[in-house]
């Protein structure tokens, strides 16, 4: 399982979490749509290439046809560059392009453009913001404020628990618990 896969499949536990769903009955279900989310991709990998004359060769196939696969060389390249060189010996200080970083750090302040409705200026707000607060207040003030706070207990909305007795109740139709509405 891979990271992004495992992210997701936690987001869905919390997901069901938060609409009471029971654990075993969310994992049944994530359980069951993997295996047939799965089982279908292995079918049309295995279907597509042996139903489709000449797939993933342009030069064989007719003029416009679809089946031209024109991202597979993309993949490769990104396995050899992000696998089996490694990204240090290529954009990192072992590698020839180390520049470039600064051409990507362009793109994204470049992107700025590109995205409504929120101005350019929101865009480098958020990123002065994050800066201060996640290098310079994370770097001297949490430490600081760690010193002075030794010992002592904070007690800060959500850290006492859940305060709407409501929030315990059940969900489902026909379930009654003392202090519950009914559905």
């Amino acid at each position: 399982m891979s990271m992004n896969q495992a992210v997701s499949f936690l987001n869905d536990f919390k997901l069901g979490h938060y609409m009471k769903i029971p654990p075993r009955s969310m994992f049944l279900v994530l359980f069951i749509g993997t295996i047939l989310a799965g089982t279908i991709n292995i079918g049309v990998a295995w279907w597509l290439p042996n139903s489709i004359q000449n797939i993933c060769q342009p030069e064989l196939l007719p003029v416009n046809s679809p089946w031209t696969c024109p991202s597979d060389r993309v993949f490769f390249d990104a396995s050899v560059i992000w696998g089996l060189v490694g990204p240090k010996r290529i954009f990192g200080s072992l590698g020839s392009y180390e520049a470039m970083n600064w051409f990507f750090l362009g793109v994204l302040l470049g992107a700025t453009g590109m995205m409504p409705p929120a101005t350019p200026l929101n865009y480098n707000v958020w990123i002065a913001v994050g800066t201060i607060f996640n290098y310079f207040v994370y770097r001297y003030v949490k430490s600081g404020g760690k010193v002075g706070m030794e010992g002592k207990s904070v007690n800060w909305r959500g850290t006492e628990g859940e305060h709407c007795d409501l929030a315990f109740c059940p969900t489902a139709k026909g379930i009654v618990v003392d202090g519950c509405p009914v559905k």
